[in-house]
């Protein structure tokens, strides 16, 4: 299956790597071809990428390496790392200052993934005998909660989709602007909320990837699988809708002439911007502004699997890895349909009440 915009994002998601690496030791690179050669995604890569330079530059700025060139460091200087350093590097990643001055912040779950990503790093290096200890190791961490899947009721659904058409307390231009994007917004929102697709996957559509006859979608999904997602009525609508009266007024720009989804700069949406698009319908809709891709997506987890009962439909309606992925994200749900088989099954009572009295 032809997909411009995946290849786009590769070359230039592992140009950013290739820049990145010029801030990194030169050792760091070996690191980095493991990952390649273990076939680890190129935006996996680009995460430890990023999180592996926020520990160098703190590093730059520790008292013991302030003096060292981070480009030439030798490798053997990380066996002088401490459990005081790499706990002041905890500390370091809860608050910190990039080189452009601008304040980036990380809560529990930021702070658990650069310290996995630093001990995918040093494990690399100690396994391969290129250093005699993992400073790394020791690093201590509070265990994370497991996060409630949060997700829409129907009232909300309703909400937000009726907030996309809606004009009330708009300016004249904010309206003229709404004419214009109100059917590509609520194919996007109608996609998600009806297929649980992965913002990614849905920016990544091409209009070849619509099948209207068989009412399915030929997608890239993380991991780079190839797969088919179908959807229904609804969903088929909103499309055609988009293709056929709203798509137009885009003008795609000759690069991504194939794009489905356009923004007002005449190229294909990116993660970001249909992000914003959400946020903007909830806070219209009165729903509050949390409401993400990720929870349309989970919506459509949740009705999905309280429709059917069904894990191993989720599972695959959803591609996760395994099912047990799925089990772990609706456990609380599944729980739900235990105590709904228990009343059900306690209707045999009722049948012989009379018999038991």
């Amino acid at each position: 299956m032809k997909n411009d915009y995946r290849k786009q994002q590769y070359v230039k998601n592992t140009k950013k790597i290739r820049s990145i690496l010029q801030e990194l030791p030169v050792f760091a690179a070996d690191y980095f071809t493991y990952l390649e050669n273990r076939e680890i995604s190129v935006n996996t890569r680009l995460s430890y990428a990023y999180d592996i330079r926020v520990f160098f530059r703190f590093l730059s700025q520790s008292a013991g390496f302030k003096k060292e060139n981070m480009r030439t460091l030798p490798i053997k200087k990380l066996e002088l790392l401490t459990p005081s350093d790499l706990q002041e590097y905890i500390s370091y990643i809860a608050v910190y200052q990039d080189p452009d001055g601008e304040n980036t912040s990380n809560k529990e779950c930021g702070k658990a993934r650069k310290i996995a990503s630093l001990r995918s790093f040093f494990s690399f290096f100690y396994d391969n005998h290129y250093i005699r200890t993992n400073p790394a190791a020791l690093i201590k961490t509070t265990k994370i909660p497991k996060k409630q899947i949060l997700r829409m009721d129907k009232s909300e659904v309703a909400s937000l989709l009726s907030s996309v058409s809606a004009k009330e307390g708009l300016s004249d231009m904010e309206r003229l602007y709404q004419d214009k994007i109100w059917l590509r917004d609520t194919a996007i929102l109608t996609l998600l909320l009806g297929t649980g697709l992965r913002v990614s996957e849905c920016v990544g559509l091409d209009i070849e990837h619509v099948d209207f006859k068989k009412k399915c979608l030929y997608i890239i999904r993380k991991g780079s699988d190839e797969d088919v997602a179908y959807f229904e009525d609804e969903v088929a609508f909103a499309l055609q809708e988009y293709i056929q009266y709203g798509r137009d007024l885009f003008k795609p720009c000759e690069r991504d002439k194939n794009a489905l989804f356009l923004s007002s700069q005449h190229k294909r949406m990116g993660v970001r911007s249909i992000e914003l698009m959400i946020k903007k319908y909830a806070k219209r809709a009165g729903i509050g502004d949390y409401i993400t891709p990720h929870r349309c997506r989970s919506t459509f987890g949740t009705n999905l699997y309280r429709e059917s009962g069904d894990l191993y439909m989720v599972a695959e309606a959803l591609h996760h890895s395994s099912v047990e992925t799925t089990r772990k994200h609706y456990a609380a749900m599944e729980d739900d349909q235990k105590r709904k088989a228990a009343f059900m099954s306690s209707s045999l009572f009722n049948v012989n009440k009379d018999i038991i009295s």
